[in-house]
């Protein structure tokens, strides 16, 4: 069949067409879409989440909420750079367009217009960005950009600007840094890069800088620069032309291979094999672990395998091969080698199996092919098969098995004896605390204890993880019998209503035409979070569940209605108070018991977010006061009205309370003096004296200012997590963390603080319940021991002997006598402890010095029927789960704490010594005291 002219013309044409758009895919292409099946391997890792960079997915409806802000940067450059004209960047843009098309792999339907528009609001929000982070003053930099205020964000885009399909070519930023250079040395790419970047790699150690002329753009910068040493490593190993893989890593321990963190090298892809012991570099696993390696993976894919080492893909292949399983995964992370703040072994072995799919291995040049070959030479030795054969020979029947472990018993045992006889002598040390029982230098409220309930969304993630679940006052299960049963064990525990959010939140109104609708995630809202509304349904529910619960309730409501924000982050006008005064009238309406009203949430000083003058805060104080007087007139009792609620800034604070005079019954401020929650130095920070030490001032100087001004107010902490930004898993969820908090508690009240609120008591890492359980952590059982026995006198105290050991002492809460709290900081030293009481009375004598100090190895019980008296005192031992500083479950006297079947928080029960023995203060233990026998002035 012939065709016509006209229909070969067609096909021609077509054809022409065709080969135009392909030819515009060059050698020159470096920024890829990722495609096929590895992409169907887990298509979100490779999509942004918050920013569009460069054209594959500029215009995606999700991501417009950070057009705005790369327009607000560019004008701050333009400004600060004293220019009013983009003629230059357009210029320089337009010359370097075709240059910068060729680098996508696929065609870009944008116009010369639209392409250089999006290089210029691309490139330049990109340098301002790095800047901020490198060249500016941290402080400032969180106050007055929207963008770091809330940490989801800067990491969503620190995520998102290492994906492949998200890159703008190195050159153009190259040229837009020189349009725009500072005058710091640290004013390059590089520099700049690797500081913003650096966190999303999953290893501590510091990346190598590089020279900007070996990568494309700035995903290839930290593959580069995380690869460049192994690089060298390797170039002087010859690879092995044949090699097989290795087994998992169960079976290499069966043959006898060791497993050990490979701590000095300075990469995580050196791996070494050596006398037995395959030494791997530590990783720390994540929630953006996966993304990290897929996008590297991804990135080398693309590469010319004859010019390009697969350093990564190597890397995944080499995990790949040791972890087959959950249980391989756990015994990586027992030995160091892997720090899973993913919670789940069987989440690692998932994903390092699934990271293996569908990706080219250069078996020619594979990075570890001479490790896998004498790690399969040593797994094939005859001694080691010999070994395998006598365990298989001589641990086969019941009547081997123990002829040899009683052997091993004997041998452990006298070994045992042996440290034991050392350790006697040299870890153990003396000590006294000295109280002074005259006067009480301070006094705490009744209901001390109090801990928070806040707003956040499920939604809500810090460094890559999302801690909060339905642990909001909007979606918290009020049904759980758990969570009732733990807050009627203190009766009644002081929950605050508030945080973060709280001053997004609007009451609904009955009959308003405004629905009442949820938080949602908006990158272009202060801390990224829409408005959000209290539906009275949800209120209703709530008061009904606290007075069940015999909780005591302060509510934090809204101090920015009606005010506007300005660029500065400076709340501008008063407050409008209608809708918290009809929240208020509809509480009391309905005869829900409010404790006290607190107006705001961290708007003090600089502010977190937004801030408010000190001279407007106390005029919308007195606001509230009338309100409160006006709609309570007919009550005897009025709760109480609180504030500001935000981080002490001496200066404010001294003109908020000197002109607050009688409106304000409460001074409340905030306490994370531990840093963010993503810092691996918390628990040396928890463990140092001197540290604990510094949290003394925020108390000191507050208590200066009440005192100086005549005010009748009184000070609480109204929120403290320790570590902001939602705390830090298995730190400040677990035991370790009771250090830092009852050393707070015991601090904070030898200042006279009321009120102690701990944030939280459920969501984010640092609950007292857990998040999805609702058991209690460590610190739970902490804070009620508190509660049950540190009465409401202070007594001052000092300890002698040792700084590790922490002491404080109040009169006893409910029955005579006297109540230490000593806190070991010292995980290897044992401290035997002696009591020196000023003015006191025990048994005829002023003071009470144990004696004869004796090791106890065990906790010695006197019988419960044996009757409590001037010979006696009753012990607290709080210990860690196998001495585990990071476990999430605590001893008490040597018994696990745990709930009953019915979700029953377990008795507290004291162990019964003879006062003639010392107070055995184990290594990292906590041990309250409650001496009957010790009575003092202050505490009559």
């Amino acid at each position: 069949m012939n065709m016509s002219t006209n229909e070969v013309d067609h096909v021609s044409l077509s054809i022409d067409k065709k080969l135009a758009e392909s030819s515009q895919v060059t050698f020159k292409a470096c920024i890829f879409r990722v495609h096929g099946r590895l992409r169907n391997e887990n298509t979100r890792a490779y999509e942004p989440e918050i920013i569009a960079i460069g054209p594959y997915h500029r215009g995606k409806e999700k991501l417009q909420g950070m057009e705005k802000h790369k327009l607000r940067y560019l004008q701050l450059l333009l400004l600060r750079n004293t220019e009013s004209s983009l003629a230059k960047y357009v210029a320089s843009m337009k010359g370097l367009e075709r240059r910068a098309r060729e680098c996508y792999a696929e065609s870009i339907n944008l116009s010369t217009d639209e392409f250089v528009e999006m290089m210029i609001l691309d490139g330049c929000f990109i340098i301002e960005l790095f800047r901020k982070c490198l060249l500016n003053n941290v402080r400032e930099r969180d106050r007055d950009d929207p963008i770091f205020q809330l940490s989801q964000i800067e990491h969503g885009i620190r995520h998102d600007l290492m994906l492949f399909e998200n890159q703008l070519p190195l050159f153009i930023l190259l040229e837009l840094l020189q349009l725009t250079k500072e005058s710091d040395p640290r004013d390059n790419i590089v520099d700049l890069a690797l500081n913003f970047l650096g966190e999303t790699m999953p290893t501590p150690k510091e990346l190598k800088k590089v020279s900007p002329d070996n990568f494309s753009h700035l995903l290839g910068l930290l593959h580069k620069s995380w690869c460049s040493s192994f690089h060298e490593v390797v170039s002087n190993t010859k690879n092995d032309d044949e090699w097989e893989f290795i087994k998992s890593t169960i079976e290499l321990r069966e043959a006898g291979i060791k497993f050990k963190p490979h701590t000095k090298s300075t990469t995580l892809l050196d791996i070494k094999f050596e006398k037995g012991i395959l030494r791997i570099p530590p990783l720390t696993i994540n929630d953006f672990t996966e993304c990290v390696f897929r996008n590297l993976i991804a990135y080398e894919q693309y590469l010319n395998p004859q010019n390009h080492r697969l350093f990564v893909t190597d890397y995944v292949t080499f995990m790949d091969r040791l972890i087959n399983s959950a249980k391989d995964a756990g015994k990586l992370c027992h030995d160091g080698i892997i720090k899973n703040w993913l919670g789940d072994d069987e989440a690692i072995s998932t994903m390092f199996n699934k990271l293996g799919n569908n990706v080219y291995i250069n078996n020619q040049n594979f990075s570890y092919s001479q490790v896998f070959n004498n790690v399969n030479k040593h797994r094939r030795r005859r001694s080691n098969r010999w070994l395998a054969n006598l365990r298989e020979s001589y641990f086969n029947s019941p009547l081997t098995i123990i002829s040899v472990l009683a052997a091993a018993v004997l041998l452990v045992l006298t070994l045992i004896l042996a440290i034991f006889s050392v350790l006697s002598y040299t870890k153990i040390v003396e000590g006294t605390v000295h109280i002074n029982g005259k006067a009480s230098i301070g006094r705490i409220d009744e209901d001390f204890i109090c801990a928070t309930l806040d707003w956040w969304p499920p939604e809500k993630c810090d460094y890559g993880t999302c801690s909060w679940g339905t642990a909001s006052l909007l979606n918290l299960d009020l049904s759980n019998t758990t969570l009732l049963n733990a807050i009627k064990a203190f009766s009644p525990l002081k929950i605050r209503l508030g945080g973060t959010l709280q001053d997004k939140v609007i009451y609904q109104s009955l009959g308003a035409q405004q629905p009442c609708t949820q938080f949602v995630l908006n990158s272009a809202e202060m801390f990224s979070v829409t408005q959000g509304c209290l539906p009275m349904s949800r209120w209703d529910e709530l008061n009904i569940f606290f007075k069940k619960s015999r909780a005591k309730v302060i509510f934090g409501l809204n101090a920015l209605s009606g005010r506007t924000i300005g660029s500065d982050g400076s709340a501008v006008g008063a407050w409008n108070s209608s809708n918290a005064e009809s929240l208020i009238r509809y509480t009391v309406n309905k005869g829900y018991s409010i404790h006290g009203w607190e107006l705001g949430n961290e708007l003090s000083g600089n502010g977190i977010g937004a801030s408010v003058a000190a001279d407007q805060y106390v005029s919308d104080v007195n606001s509230l006061q009338n309100i409160v007087q006006n709609i309570y007139r007919s009550f005897r009792v009025k709760p109480l009205v609180l504030g500001p609620g935000g981080f002490f800034d001496v200066n404010w604070f001294t003109e908020f309370i000197d002109k607050t005079n009688n409106s304000l019954q409460v001074a409340t401020h905030h306490i994370y003096n531990l840093g963010p929650g993503v810092d691996d130095h918390l628990v040396d920070k928890i463990l140092d004296p001197s540290y604990l030490d510094g949290g003394s001032q925020p108390f000191s100087r507050l208590q200066s200012i009440l005192k100086s001004s005549g005010t009748s107010t009184t000070a609480w902490v109204g929120e403290a997590g320790g570590a902001y930004n939602s705390g830090h898993n298995l730190v400040t969820n677990a035991f370790v963390f009771s250090f830092w908090y009852l050393d707070q508690l015991g601090m904070s009240s030898s200042y006279d603080t009321k009120t102690y609120c701990r944030q939280t008591l459920i969501g984010g890492n640092y609950g007292l319940l857990n998040t999805t359980t609702f058991a209690p952590n460590p610190d739970y059982y902490s804070a009620l021991l508190w509660h049950r026995l540190m009465g409401r006198n202070v007594l001052s105290t000092s300890f002698s002997g040792t700084n590790k050991i922490r002491a404080y002492a109040h009169c006893s809460k409910i029955s005579a006598g006297i109540t230490l709290l000593l806190i070991n900081l010292d995980g290897n030293t044992t401290v035997q402890v002696g009591v020196s009481v000023e003015n006191a009375t025990t048994n005829g004598t002023s003071t009470l010095q144990q004696t004869h100090l004796t090791r106890r190895t065990k906790f010695a019980r006197i019988p419960h029927h044996f009757k409590i008296g001037k010979n006696t005192r009753e012990e607290y031992h709080l210990t860690a789960k196998d001495g585990d500083l990071h476990s999430q479950t605590v001893l008490l006297n040597g018994k696990i704490l745990t709930l009953n079947s019915s979700g029953n928080i377990p008795p507290l029960e004291p162990i019964r010594v003879n006062l003639s023995e010392p107070i055995t203060v184990a290594p990292f233990s906590i041990v309250f005291v409650h001496i009957h026998s010790i009575h003092v002035p202050a505490c009559r």
